[in-house]
């Protein structure tokens, strides 16, 4: 049986039915809670998120929203976080079991100080075994520049912005980030729906 953390995983989805049970599966047995918003998909991601039902997982369909409205999601979802800290997850996004074990113990180890974790992403180009190199990665973290993000946060922070340019106020200062030297796989430049 697998350790369950006590993290809660937050995950806007909006047409992602080709990786998002994968990206589900690979969370799941792991942590505490999933919510999931699906904000107006017009493939089959409903039907595949509506597959999981579990007690741990918070399913709503939300009305097709703008840029400003993700925030807002972003941020009821923290409301309804009962654990100290929540997780993004995208609907594009696959976690090695091994990988995703360690990034939450390091994660739950960091001291009051810390306002956010990050690691590297593994972006999938053709298929899951080729990747873009670590030279290629335009994201600046904490002084590091790569494939990065911050993928675990503590329910202190809030949300404020616009898609794609949103930010948690309270985790932008360096001091305030710890590094996880792992990665997690991101599906994005793959086919779609």
């Amino acid at each position: 049986m697998a350790k369950v953390y006590p993290v809660t995983v937050h995950c806007l989805v909006r047409n992602e039915d080709q990786w998002v049970g994968y990206a589900l599966r690979s969370v799941m047995p792991y942590v505490q809670k999933i919510i999931i918003y699906d904000t107006g998909s017009t493939d089959d991601t409903v039907k595949k998120v509506e597959e999981f039902k579990s007690l741990n997982v918070e399913f709503e369909e939300k009305d097709e929203c703008g840029p400003g409205r993700l925030v807002e999601l972003r941020n009821e979802m923290i409301e309804k976080t009962q654990t100290s800290w929540f997780m993004l997850l995208d609907g594009d996004e696959v976690w090695n079991s091994t990988q995703l074990q360690q990034y939450l113990d390091f994660t739950l180890a960091q001291p009051k100080n810390i306002m956010a974790t990050f690691l590297k992403t593994r972006n999938c180009v053709g298929d899951v075994y080729h990747y873009r190199g670590e030279e290629s990665g335009r994201y600046e973290i904490a002084g590091m520049r790569g494939h990065l993000n911050i993928r675990a946060y503590r329910k202190l922070v809030r949300w404020s912005g616009k898609y794609p340019l949103e930010h948690c106020v309270d985790s932008s200062d360096k001091d305030s980030l710890a590094f996880f030297d792992g990665f997690y796989w991101n599906m994005t430049h793959l086919k779609r729906s």
